[in-house]
């Protein structure tokens, strides 16, 4: 067995079929046969020669055609199934072939995906051209991707193709090996308030908030922009050189939930490529926090109007310690409004949900925004407008409605002007 190019990338014109020759389809069995039986007639030598070379390859190349995918089982393993836009994978790729039936050549490629880059040339198409694949013979090798576009994407879609030896025909089979990959938004640098006592935590009253005991010390870690320093442990960063935290068991559970609302998202961009980088913003702005508070044992939740991209609707999520669901929910996520605001909103209220931190993302503060909240205002203390375009009723809400780059650190926020 021999892998062409050592599984290198080919060029676009390079992965079209070449289909079969009229000459050598299955049809052509007959004409050859009737041109046998006339060249016997008249015992013409040279034709008889000639058609029975011809009938011979015919019929070789119908059953090789018939039999080629007998018993032959391509395999994947993905190195992860999940992981953020910008990073890399690996795939491992078998292919047996559990027959008599030898196969001469056979090209295995995967369908080009705005999404994925394929090989160390980084290009969106990926094909290997494998030479004989020998009875009971098993073949593997490796192959590696980056993720540049958020999305979920039907890796285990593999379409194999083969054909007679001469290459006069060939045949081509789609394989689903039910291998889908989670590419979440890119992860950004940026700083997270901490969920102080200040905020009402299952409990309700004046004081309300997070209680941690003091006696009961989780581990330390990394000292991170905005820790109390009261928590540092000054011992621990002796011997790290680094500033450490000391983590405390807490008496209530942490949560928060995050909101995004999409209803107005695309209502004042007239550059569609613009709205995207926008909306795709947005998302890795929800993502990175999410990971930041979810390091800090941050249960989280989600709820939003979105649309999925099958144009399903999106289930809620209650807060939970697995951050997963919410991250899958990101990877597909479009910015279709399945239903307006004030349902969203409304949601929010349901369940106690109102004594827990909300985080609500949005194109911008609508006066539907504005005018629920004051209607709502002192079941909503706890709640929070993040947005991406500025509008006088995000002005008069105050400190509830913040621009969405607020969470981004200064270098990030420099990217953003330059």
């Amino acid at each position: 067995m021999n892998l062409s190019e050592h599984g290198s990338l080919t060029n676009e014109e390079e992965n079209q079929s070449r289909g079969e020759s009229i000459l050598f389809s299955h049809y052509m069995i007959w004409p050859f046969a009737a041109l046998l039986g006339v060249s016997l007639w008249f015992n013409m030598i040279p034709f008889i020669l000639i058609s029975t070379l011809l009938l011979v390859m015919s019929l070789v190349i119908s059953i090789w055609k018939k039999r080629m995918w007998n018993h032959i089982y391509p395999v994947l393993h993905l190195s992860q199934t999940r992981l953020f836009n910008g990073q890399s994978f690996s795939i491992e790729a078998a292919l047996s072939n559990e027959k008599w039936l030898p196969l001469v050549w056979l090209e295995w490629e995967h369908p080009k995906q705005p999404g994925i880059l394929w090989g160390e040339e980084q290009k969106h198409h990926y094909i290997i051209r494998l030479l004989w694949l020998l009875k009971h013979q098993k073949i593997s090798w490796d192959i590696t991707g980056q993720a540049v576009q958020r999305g979920v994407y039907k890796i285990g879609d593999v379409t194999l193709r083969s054909g007679d030896p001469f290459r006069l025909t060939e045949q081509e089979k789609q394989w689903s090996l039910a291998k889908t990959l989670y590419v979440y938004p890119e992860l950004r640098s940026v700083t997270v308030p901490l969920l102080s006592a200040s905020m009402p935590w299952e409990m309700r009253g004046k004081k309300g908030g997070i209680v941690e005991d003091p006696l009961l010390i989780q581990g330390v870690r990394d000292y991170e922009p905005g820790d109390d320093w009261r928590n540092i442990d000054w011992r621990a960063t002796a011997k790290t050189g680094e500033l450490q935290t000391r983590m405390y068991e807490p008496i209530m559970t942490k949560q928060l939930i995050i909101c995004l609302d999409v209803k107005d998202f695309h209502t004042y961009h007239t550059d569609p490529q613009e709205q995207h980088d926008l909306f795709e913003r947005l998302l890795s702005i929800m993502a990175s926090i999410s990971v930041r508070h979810h390091k800090r044992n941050v249960q989280i939740g989600y709820v939003t109007n979105a649309l999925d991209k099958h144009r399903n609707l999106i289930a809620p999520s209650a807060p939970q310690q697995n951050l997963t669901p919410l991250l899958d929910c990101l990877a597909g996520i479009t910015d279709y409004p399945a239903f307006d605001s004030i349902r969203l909103l409304d949601q929010l209220l349901k369940k106690g949900k109102q004594s827990i931190p909300v985080y609500i993302f949005c194109g911008s503060v609508t006066e539907t925004h504005y005018q629920w909240f004051l209607m709502h205002k002192k079941q909503a203390h706890s709640l929070t407008f993040y947005y991406v375009r500025e509008t006088e009723y995000a002005k008069k809400m105050g400190q509830a409605a913040q621009p969405a780059e607020i969470f981004l650190s200064e270098v990030e926020s420099k990217g953003v002007g330059s």
